[in-house]
């Protein structure tokens, strides 16, 4: 999929600049708006602005990526004097803490504003100006879009469901205005989640990336398509713990074939250590190599910014997994051996560059499929749970699972798979908080204790002086 033809992103059209409000956009003016939006160009051009807002350092460009969510899940060494340090012990009181989470927040928000710009104009727009599918492709995108932010707000802004699913949290902003909109309870706002993405289902259903054609590759699978939407709904429905909706979603992406394993001989070749045929979704970031190489790339000289891999991380690993044999090398420095991700790793170079991968941020992936689809089996068939995660293991090429073994150790091993899987992908936090671990195990293999409190990012400062959000 080397060469396939994605589309460019441009600059983003819809510029903002801020004021007093809680969401901090405004429009630059009404006449440019509706300039913007009298052609199916302009809303193309306002989608793909929303895209690149997507890679932003404060969203899955990097924060919600490669740092901020992986330090949260004690993967990393932290030296003392960088930015992170108090989120290791997340303390979030500190004022890079503070800092660093708001603007998570702040930039979330935005993007959700520019959705709800493109969803309001294009209800109230005549659908024939559209070509083709795009009516639907850009209003449905922009919904999952909306649900999706809105769903990684929830997991990071609310106490864990398993403890208090009426907590009283974000504000599900489902309109372009500049007034407040009021908090929701986790589970308002989980259903309001799941209303847009089924939204976003009906409107994909004839999406061209379930029948992408030989000659001409889809750029479907860099933007949120229906199978993207599909996968979604399977890790919603899990958070939610109704089993039985998220292997029914889990399964049609898996059933589709659309989706391919990696082939370890095919990784150096394709020089492709993201595994990209088993990307859903994967977004577009041509600054993937850049932001790798500000955390993982080690220099003698002091690097305040670096990210050392844990030793915990290493012992996750067994045999040939393919995933610790191509996301990881060991460099011998002034100070000793460090482990570091080599995941994102591109050149500097942009011939050299040229003959890697596509550069993308893995959002939604085959591998959770299987993980989503094996916990919600083993609910009512364990033995079909393991059978699936084994699937998965003889894909990574480690070691499989006994049938006999109890629902305490497959519970474990699954564990075992998210650790392993999703290194430097923001994932693995979300996991620990769903299934509420008491303790985490830290970088330098401590006993971490957790609680609400620790596993619930609390609002910017501002929204509580300036918004009047209730803390709970």
């Amino acid at each position: 999929m080397k060469n396939k033809i994605l589309i460019v992103f441009t600059a983003l059209v819809l510029t903002l600049t801020s004021c007093e409000d809680w969401m901090d956009v405004q429009p630059k003016s009404e006449v440019d708006q509706i300039e913007l939006f009298q052609s199916e160009e302009g809303y193309h051009d306002a989608l793909n602005g929303v895209y690149l807002m997507l890679g932003d350092n404060n969203l899955y460009g990097d924060k919600l990526s490669m740092s901020l969510l992986d330090v949260l899940a004690q993967n990393y060494y932290i030296p003392t004097g960088h930015s992170y340090i108090d989120l290791v012990f997340h303390n979030y009181e500190a004022e890079a803490s503070e800092n660093s989470i708001s603007g998570v927040w702040d930039k979330a928000y935005n993007v959700i504003a520019n959705c709800n710009n493109i969803i309001q104009f294009i209800e109230e727009d005549d659908a024939s100006k559209f070509s083709g599918n795009n009516y639907n492709y850009i209003k449905g995108e922009a919904l999952a879009i909306r649900a999706m932010l809105h769903f990684d707000l929830i997991r990071m802004f609310n106490a864990p469901l398993i403890s208090d699913p009426e907590f009283l949290g974000i504000p599900y902003v489902d309109e372009f205005k500049i007034e407040l909109t009021e908090q929701s309870t986790t589970i308002e706002a989980l259903s309001l989640v799941e209303d847009d993405l089924m939204k976003a289902y009906e409107l994909l259903a004839d999406d061209e990336v379930m029948n992408p054609s030989d000659d001409n590759e889809s750029y479907r699978e860099n933007h949120l398509n229906y199978y993207a939407v599909v996968g979604l709904l399977a890790r919603v429905h899990l958070y939610q713990q109704d089993y039985v909706n998220a292997a029914l979603y889990a399964d049609e992406v898996i059933q589709s074939a659309r989706f391919k394993w990696m082939n370890p001989s095919d990784i150096l070749g394709n020089l492709d250590f993201v595994f990209y045929p088993e990307l859903i979704m994967g977004l577009y970031h041509t600054k993937v190599g850049e932001t790798s190489r500000n955390y993982f790339a080690h220099t003698d000289a002091n690097n305040p910014n670096e990210l050392i891999c844990s030793d915990r991380s290493a012992s996750w690993y067994e045999g040939d997994d393919i995933r610790f044999k191509y996301w990881f090398e060991v460099v011998s420095t002034m100070d000793g051996d460090k482990r570091f991700m080599t995941k994102y790793n591109r050149p500097k170079d942009d011939e050299e560059a040229k003959r890697y991968q596509d550069p993308v941020l893995p959002l939604i992936k085959l591998s959770e499929m299987y993980l989503i689809l094996a916990e919600s089996k083993a609910k009512t068939n364990l033995v079909d749970g393991i059978r699936v995660i084994n699937e998965m293991k003889t894909e990574r090429r480690t070691s499989v699972l006994d049938e006999a073994i109890d629902e305490v150790t497959f519970m474990d091993e699954l564990s075992r798979e998210y650790e392993r899987e999703f290194y430097g992908e923001g994932q693995l936090f979300f996991f620990y908080k769903r299934m509420n671990f008491p303790v985490l195990v830290g970088a330098d293999g401590s006993n971490l204790p957790m609680d609400d409190a620790k596993y619930t990012l609390p609002f910017p400062a501002n929204e509580i002086q300036f918004g009047g959000r209730v803390t709970n």
